[in-house]
């Protein structure tokens, strides 16, 4: 029997302006392809560890990065499909990826923030972001003007939403665990990694081959965006 994948993302519209800073484009340090010529678009504005109420609202600033008179491309481990405003504010847009419910994206009241659960290989809670802010946990959260990530104790960007402003994209990366499988959202694609049974049957020592799996690949094809050197 499938567990349900439950990683719920609550997505706002952000109107808010800060300091007018020109984007700049630099190299990945995997080599990811995120926008041409292998670069990673990355904020050139300061970077915020721990968000709180106080600057919320200088993280993911929608109008800066997104035309939302047009569509709005939404980008998933490579996989794609394409939303509008309107539709985001109904609250109507669902991904599914390998018949799993991963986000839920609307906007509210003016701003744009993300609500997630994450869970680990164990099934217990790894991190719950609310509305921007990382709940008390072993993870550390980072944020700048165009995306946000959650980096846990094993130094893996468990999550990650970055706005594109080239490609007109809300980009989501991450490494999500279900009990019988493990999915990685990558820039250089999506990689769904079932387990030979459900994790809670496994040996202890097939428990071990898995989470390696699983943390390898993820260092592999995901960086920090907060270790991005401009």
């Amino acid at each position: 029997m499938k567990v349900p994948f439950t990683i719920t993302f609550l997505l706002f519209l952000s109107v808010s302006f800060c300091q007018n800073k020109k984007p700049i484009y630099v190299d990945t340090l995997n080599g990811d392809l995120m926008t041409g010529n292998s670069k990673k678009f990355v904020s050139s504005t300061i970077i915020i560890k721990h968000i709180t109420q106080a600057n919320q609202n200088k993280v993911l600033l929608l109008s800066r990065y997104i035309d939302t008179t047009k569509e709005i491309l939404i980008v998933f481990g490579g996989d794609t499909s394409y939303t509008t405003i309107k539709n985001l504010r109904s609250g109507k847009e669902v991904i599914f990826i390998d018949n799993y419910v991963i986000p839920k994206l609307y906007f509210n009241k003016n701003h744009f923030y993300f609500s997630c659960t994450v869970f680990n290989i164990n099934g217990d809670y790894e991190a719950k972001i609310e509305e921007n802010k990382l709940l008390p946990s072993e993870c550390e959260e980072y944020g700048s003007s165009n995306w946000i990530e959650v980096i846990n104790k094993k130094e893996i960007p468990i999550l990650q939403v970055l706005l594109d402003k080239k490609t007109n994209s809300i980009n989501i990366n991450g490494l999500f665990f279900t009990n019988q499988t493990y999915v990685l959202l990558s820039d250089s694609g999506m990689f769904v990694r079932p387990f030979k049974q459900p994790f809670q049957l496994m040996t202890a020592e097939d428990k071990n081959k898995a989470l390696y799996r699983a943390i390898s690949e993820a260092k592999k094809y995901l960086t920090p965006l907060h270790e991005i050197k401009n």
